[in-house]
């Protein structure tokens, strides 16, 4: 179970980071 827990929590940051990163590229795109 705790493995899951933390699978799930590192791709959940995974996932944000990517998210964040893409964002980044848009703004600087538009500035």
């Amino acid at each position: 179970m705790k493995k899951k827990v933390v699978a799930v929590i590192i791709a959940a940051l995974a996932t944000g980071i990517i998210v964040a990163v893409k964002r980044k590229k848009k703004y600087a795109k538009a500035n």
